[in-house]
């Protein structure tokens, strides 16, 4: 659905007032969460109850989602005014995940923003049409199976995105610094050794193979914590029945597509500042440089402006359950969703061929 030019001028430069840091507010939510990192983190140590510790695990799971959207935000340079501060942010709220913070800007800032919904270039959620799924192997077809339900979102993420984009395997797949790429990977990987050393020296208990399991434990289970989030986040913000998907860069609609190929969701407030508002997501991917916690109040600005573009949903079972059941596989040439269930595209064309 594209808009004149002057309109599209119009929303830009109403949301650009949404731009300016709030320093004090942004201190907050940083040593906020780094303090609550630092509790969780003494506490896994010092737990003596599985049961307890397993709860703790889940609370830091959150913690480390919460920095890495602070992370995200200071990695597209908006979180503060300081390009010091928001560098130094984005490698440790990106760093505690294992996001090396250039793969990042690269994969996510550059590809994923720059061709929101293109298949072969954005990194996100790109569904497989009919035809691929077809010559996909069995196994594959599990897998794929798997990510399109609740049970896959982390397991999308660690190995579609992050283990083939944000490791040492995938510096060779973006152009750029390799030499930079590499450094980050191993100032990620320092990053959490660093913990595991602070944690070993917490439980001041002598050294065995028990004391570092159960640090590296601590530390690795709220990272797989954090990328099941992130993918599930990801998947409603990329995912829903009146999206598009694209195949050919010509097909795409520009500046519009940032608008209506990204869902937004009306959440509940306590629910939205739990997640740093990463939920209002039309109005970051207008504008990446408006810090999260301005999003919530560009994104009904933005709804005032361009209604007819916004994809906004409330959460509820009934739109959960179409989700599950109708975003399966894409139609790329009809620009339409298929499930499993039904014939795949090429059948339909053999079939319609000898009618």
């Amino acid at each position: 659905m594209a808009i004149s030019a002057e309109r599209r001028r119009d929303i830009k430069q109403a949301l650009k007032e949404y731009r300016t840091p709030n320093h004090p507010l942004a201190a907050l939510l940083l040593f906020g969460d780094l303090a609550l990192f630092a509790g969780l983190f003494v506490a896994l140590q010092w737990t003596t109850s599985w049961l307890v510790w397993t709860g703790l695990l889940a609370l830091q799971s959150i913690v480390v989602l919460r920095l890495s959207i602070l992370g995200h935000d200071a990695a597209h340079r908006s979180f503060t005014g300081s390009s010091t501060a928001n560098n130094l942010i984005a490698i440790v709220g990106l760093g505690m995940s294992l996001h090396p913070v250039s793969l990042w800007q690269t994969g996510h800032n550059r590809l994923h923003h720059g061709f929101t919904s293109l298949a072969g270039v954005d990194v996100a959620w790109i569904p497989m049409s009919p035809e691929e799924y077809q010559r996909t192997s069995p196994l594959g077809r599990i897998l794929y199976r798997l990510v399109r339900t609740p049970w896959g979102y982390g397991v999308h993420w660690t190995t579609h995105v992050w283990a083939k984009y944000l490791t040492f395997a995938g510096v060779g797949r973006v152009s750029g610094s390799q030499a930079r790429y590499r450094a980050d990977c191993v100032v990620a990987i320092l990053i959490n050794l660093t913990l595991v050393g602070l944690g070993v020296w917490l439980i001041a208990s002598p050294l065995s193979v028990g004391v570092i399991a159960k640090v590296t434990m601590s530390i690795a289970i709220p990272i797989l914590g954090q990328h099941y989030l992130i993918g599930c986040l990801t998947y409603f913000q990329h995912t829903h029945p009146d999206l598009g998907f694209y195949r050919r860069r010509q097909d795409r609609a520009g500046f519009e597509s940032q608008i209506t190929d990204t869902v937004s969701w009306a959440l509940p407030k306590a629910l939205d500042t739990l997640i740093h508002w990463h939920m209002n997501h039309a109005a970051h991917h207008v504008d990446p440089s408006i810090p999260c916690y301005r999003l919530r109040a560009a994104q009904r600005r933005l709804q005032s402006l361009a209604p007819e573009l916004c994809v906004v949903v409330k959460p509820r079972f009934k739109i959960f359950r179409s989700m599950m059941r109708t975003c399966k596989l894409y139609d790329y040439k009809n620009h339409s969703w298929q499930g499993f269930a039904q014939p795949h595209v090429g059948e339909l064309s053999s079939s319609s061929s000898t009618s």
